[in-house]
């Protein structure tokens, strides 16, 4: 019973990361749109690296939640 509720924590923020993320991620195209073209570049890698940022922590989370569940 108990790696079920970390389990379903797990999908939970998982979800809940997604949600943020897509939100997230649809106002930086719109702002990268809209942007002068001088500044695409720097629009463009933010962008980037918090999409690296939101994967490595997306990971790190569900391999954290993975160790817990090998351990009990």
């Amino acid at each position: 019973l108990q790696p079920l509720k970390v389990i379903a924590a797990s999908v939970g923020i998982g979800v809940v990361i997604f949600v943020v993320a897509g939100f997230l991620f649809s106002l930086d195209i719109h702002r990268l749109e809209t942007a002068p073209p001088a500044q695409e570049g720097m629009i463009g890698l933010h962008v980037y690296l918090r999409s690296l940022y939101l994967v490595t922590l997306i990971i790190s989370a569900y391999a954290w939640h993975l160790r817990w569940i090998a351990d009990h």
